[in-house]
């Protein structure tokens, strides 16, 4: 999987927003159609060659970080309260979404702040990177930099704890 275009993880809550767009029902008219600017792009397969090479360990880290962020359920806590159909009581979390949410706090502790928002868009949110350089106005190969280092961050941390 590309983590430079795909992002490391689909998060729960992109595939639920998903979910609901296409149960929605076509618009037809003039705005309905989309623009030029606005057609979607192919992606590549999965299959293909990650845009941003990553060591092995880099990745695990990664990965490492996306478990502990969905274990801590973080998105289903945000959904809603206790009277909402399939997300967790705010008030009432479980035992273990409360180990992983200290457990993903030390971790993000770990990254220095400037970097922090870019590992949770990348490794936790699953958003591409192309995204995260776009939105800051920064260079792409300034952000896969700042991804490196920041992920560097994270497997001292892992590295340490283990």
């Amino acid at each position: 999987m590309s983590i430079s275009t795909r992002g490391l993880r689909s998060s729960t809550r992109s595939k639920t927003l998903i979910g609901r767009l296409r149960a929605l029902p076509a618009e037809t008219g003039p705005l309905s159609a989309p623009r030029p600017s606005e057609a979607p792009r192919p992606r590549p397969p999965r299959g293909e060659a990650s845009a941003l090479p990553l060591p092995p360990d880099l990745h695990a880290a990664a990965e490492r970080l996306a478990e502990l962020f969905a274990a801590a359920a973080f998105e289903t806590w945000a959904q809603g309260g206790p009277t909402s159909a399939g997300a967790c009581d705010p008030l009432d979390p479980t035992p273990e979404a409360l180990v992983a949410r200290r457990h993903y706090r030390a971790a993000m502790r770990a990254v220095p702040l400037p970097l922090s928002p870019l590992i949770v868009h990348v490794c936790c949110l699953g958003l591409p990177l192309g995204h995260w350089a776009a939105t800051k106005n920064i260079a792409r190969a300034e952000a896969e930099r700042a991804l490196r280092k920041a992920l560097t961050h994270l497997l001292n941390h892992f590295c340490a704890q283990d």
